[in-house]
């Protein structure tokens, strides 16, 4: 009966440590690698010490879930990294350009809307909303020294036409 009781207790206790290694494996630092051991790196810049040179990566670009500190994807304890200020959420978010081919998309898109809208208009006529307006002497003719006005393209051929004869 007693050597039961033990067997089942040692049982227990193994069942314990598995689940005891699960959470630790679960919830980890970012100093640490999957196994619990941690990570040394070679610190090129003499003047952190003995301060861990930890990853440079972006809190943006960490899994959103599993954190103490979900705002700042921190777990309670970490070690901040020499950087924070610039890797912390508060910092400039990072960008990721688009693939050529979504940005393709978006280009035809955009100049077929344009495109589309400037063809429809095309077909509807505006209306004046008055007309023109009818002077009497043959539109002012005497009231303008005699010249009347001229056309955008009778205007050019005239200044052409006093160019030639110089």
């Amino acid at each position: 009966m007693n050597r039961l009781v033990i067997s089942s207790g040692w049982k227990n206790l193994s069942k314990l440590r598995t689940q005891r290694q699960i959470l630790n494996a679960g919830i980890r630092f970012q100093s640490t690698n999957s196994k619990g051991n941690k990570q040394y790196y070679v610190d090129p810049d003499p003047q952190i010490g003995e301060y861990p040179n930890l990853p440079y990566i972006m809190n943006e670009e960490r899994t959103p879930y599993g954190w103490w500190d979900r705002q700042m994807r921190r777990n309670f304890g970490e070690t901040v990294h020499e950087n924070d200020e610039i890797l912390n959420m508060h910092a400039n978010s990072v960008y990721e350009h688009p693939p050529w081919s979504t940005i393709l998309k978006q280009w035809i898109a955009f100049l077929g809307i344009i495109g589309g809208g400037i063809y429809l208009m095309s077909f509807t006529i505006i209306e004046r909303p008055a007309i023109p307006r009818h002077y009497p002497y043959e539109g002012l003719k005497v009231e303008t020294a005699g010249y009347t006005p001229l056309t955008l393209q009778e205007s050019i051929k005239k200044a052409m036409e006093e160019i030639e004869e110089k």
